[in-house]
């Protein structure tokens, strides 16, 4: 650990809260992370590389607009390798396609991976700069942290967020990976996929911790799809306070959702006074998307 702080609990739903630490000069925090000068960065104990995994990405760069197709002896000699040690880097990366070989003159080129990872980095820009105006106007009226997260696989990622100014305050770290089964966000992520989706969904939950209730799961989920939210519910969620909803795209697909999270003790007895603000939010930034539907009761309709 630093001299700053020490680990605190998670944002959205994990259930025990490691510690609140004081930022110089600004009070304590709440959420996972250190926070310093306003920045979140891990542990020192976390910032270690992986020699060959930082090499590996530096052969994807050595391509560019005026090098699209590179031989195997180049890579070796821009990277200073043996051509044998070139040959196991190229065979990973072809491998898991971040790298297609033209067969006709036996060049290397950026494989259709890297153009989806692409995409969803586009997607996600995309709905953090629409959301960002929107998020910044329901912090200034709550004086609560705000943050949209997406789904990736069985997991949740926070993509933007907007800090509470108070002191004391919940808070999740941009790009980290946690739980879909775990808290308000995850709930509302796996109540708006598809049904048959949301059931492959459960059984890698299953396989990755065979002891979640999925049974329990899929009612909280029934109730999030009745009332068009999500807020906390149960013992996961017993050190923070949280509302959700849904944001949809163009298509009516499910794009991410939207989040207050707060201290479970600034959290209000009437849950609407948040829920409202989120719906209305979600709503919004749905609209700017391009989706056309509009709510009807507690659930969305086109």
């Amino acid at each position: 650990m630093g001299e700053r702080g020490k680990a605190c609990c998670s944002s959205l739903g994990v259930p025990v809260a490691l510690a609140c630490f004081w930022e110089g000069g600004g009070g304590f925090v709440v959420g996972k992370g250190i926070l310093v000068e306003g920045i979140f960065r891990m542990g020192d104990e976390e910032k270690k590389y992986i020699k060959s995994v930082e090499k590996a990405l530096d052969v994807l760069l050595l391509f560019s607009t005026e090098e699209q197709e590179l031989a195997h002896v180049e890579i070796a000699r821009k990277m200073g390798w043996t051509t044998s040690t070139a040959s196991r880097f190229l065979s990973t990366l072809l491998k898991k396609d971040f790298l297609l070989k033209n067969e006709e003159n036996g060049k290397y080129r950026l494989g259709h991976r890297i153009y989806y990872l692409g995409a969803l980095v586009r997607n996600n820009a995309g709905l953090r700069r629409v959301g960002l105006p929107v998020m910044e106007r329901i912090n200034r009226e709550t004086q609560e942290t705000v943050h949209i997260f997406v789904r990736d696989g069985i997991h949740r990622v926070c993509v933007e967020q907007v800090d509470s100014p108070q002191k004391i305050r919940m808070a999740s770290e941009i790009g980290v990976r946690d739980k879909l089964w775990v808290g308000c966000t995850g709930r509302v992520l796996l109540a708006y996929c598809p049904e048959e989706k949301r059931e492959r969904l459960f059984q890698q939950i299953l396989e990755a911790e065979p002891g979640v209730d999925v049974a329990s799961l899929r009612d909280k989920i029934m109730r999030v799809r009745q009332r068009g939210f999500s807020s906390k519910d149960g013992p996961w969620d017993r050190h923070c306070g949280c509302a959700a909803a849904p944001i949809f795209n163009a298509d009516g697909k499910l794009e991410g959702c939207l989040a207050i999270s707060t201290p479970d003790f600034r959290f209000p007895e009437d849950v609407m006074e948040y829920a409202s603000l989120v719906m209305e939010g979600a709503d919004e930034i749905s609209e700017k998307m391009g989706h056309l539907g509009r709510r009807k009761g507690g659930g969305i309709t086109r």
